[in-house]
């Protein structure tokens, strides 16, 4: 049947009002969409539940692997990540050499590093041990250390929310001592180069062995 929709108390509805098409079942069964083939694929039930029959492809937003959908303020569903996730994780291991560290006064990057993408919406979980040493007995010169990183394109390096302080003091010869520094902070999407920063005022160190911990990048 077709018409104004007015006026009937069964049967099927499909016409035009105003600008719209309507497609109406005024008895209590469902409506279906489907093929001859692969009939009832997509099920309109007569309560408003939608049933579908097959994989659906939302295009909407970024798709990808292990994406969520993820609504706006409006109800709009676009794929997006899951939130709290493990992007990447990076290893951060090596020697950092036998040779004296720089003794440049800003933040500079010793030992091994990594090269790391951030993308909008994440951010840096990090955790790193170093040791440093003397090949000489010495008392020490106050020095920081923290995870840094600088763009690929720019050569100057920059020390992450959190860095350590220390005094060092070596009574032995070729002696070490470890330290720790965790960080977790957030960078503009973009590509930088990642690792252990030291600040120092003087070239101490002459005795160094070995960096080891992880960064992650994470989805918030």
């Amino acid at each position: 049947n077709g018409g104004n929709g007015a006026g009937f108390s069964d049967g099927a509805f499909v016409g035009m009002i105003n600008q719209d098409i309507k497609i109406e079942n005024c008895e209590t069964g469902k409506i279906t969409l489907g093929s001859c083939q692969n009939p009832d694929q997509l099920v309109l039930q007569n309560n408003g539940n939608l049933e579908i029959n097959g994989p659906l492809k939302i295009s909407a937003g970024s798709p990808g692997v292990n994406k969520v959908l993820k609504s706006d303020a409006e109800g709009n569903a676009n794929w997006g990540e899951i939130r709290g996730t493990i992007e990447t994780v990076y290893s951060i291991a090596g020697t950092t050499g036998n040779s004296p560290l720089p003794s440049n006064p800003g933040w500079e990057l010793i030992g091994p590093t990594e090269i790391i993408s951030i993308k909008s919406n994440q951010q840096i979980v990090s955790s790193v041990s170093i040791s440093l040493g003397r090949t000489t007995p010495a008392g020490g010169n106050a020095f920081c250390l923290a995870i840094g990183y600088r763009p690929i394109a720019g050569s100057e390096v920059y020390d992450g929310t959190t860095n350590i302080c220390h005094v060092p003091r070596f009574s032995g010869t070729h002696e070490r001592v470890g330290y720790a520094v965790s960080d977790t902070f957030t960078l503009a999407p973009g590509t930088y180069e990642i690792g252990v920063a030291i600040q120092a005022n003087v070239n101490y160190f002459d005795y160094n062995e070995y960096i080891m911990g992880y960064i992650m990048i994470i989805n918030k």
